[in-house]
């Protein structure tokens, strides 16, 4: 089972720009199936960019990423659940840069490998300029795979109301409006 607040499954070659998602997620797949669940994918099979784009359910405590598996492996990501790369050589892994995820509520059975931005990455894997905020994990990898560039990291949640986190990352961002930019923020 895969489920996603924009998309469940099988995304391949795509791109996800300036998107976001507050949806709660559930996912629930047979038994020993792996099932995934993503803030804006589920799974993705090779070849999916993420930029400037967001999950957020950080205000809530009853809604959230969730799977009803018992019996399978469930992966949870921020924004991600699993990147399944199928293993072609012009096949590319996920690349996730200038987004963030803050996930407040998870519910899982069994087993979980779970990240901050991806729930199970692949050695292909990439995440450029992007931050997460969770209860669940530390990483933004679920199993460690993949390469996360010095600029991401985990933030609390007063970091992610701060420009000067994101205009150190390189964002699209400023205080101002009319001036064009792909983000805004007040500090606070």
């Amino acid at each position: 089972a895969r489920a996603g607040g924009l998309v469940g499954g099988g995304v391949m070659n795509s791109t996800i720009s300036g998107s976001y998602s507050d949806s709660d997620i559930t996912g629930q797949g047979s038994t020993g199936v792996n099932t995934s669940v993503g803030g804006l994918v589920g799974q993705a099979v090779g070849g999916l960019a993420i930029d400037n784009s967001y999950y957020s359910n950080n205000n809530s405590s009853t809604k959230g990423l969730r799977t009803l598996s018992v019996n399978g492996s469930n992966r949870l990501g921020g924004l991600v659940g699993a990147d399944d790369r199928l293993a072609l050589p012009w096949i590319s892994g996920v690349s996730i840069r200038n987004s963030y995820a803050e996930v407040g509520y998870i519910q899982y059975p069994g087993s979980m490998t779970g990240g901050g931005l991806v729930g199970k990455a692949d050695s292909e894997t990439r995440v450029v300029g992007s931050f997460w905020r969770t209860i669940f994990s530390p990483d933004a990898t679920g199993n460690g795979l993949g390469t996360v560039d010095a600029l991401s990291g985990f933030k609390t949640a007063a970091q992610l109301r701060q420009l000067s986190t994101f205009t150190d990352a390189g964002w699209d961002i400023d205080d101002l409006g009319g001036t064009g930019k792909t983000w805004r923020i007040y500090d606070g």
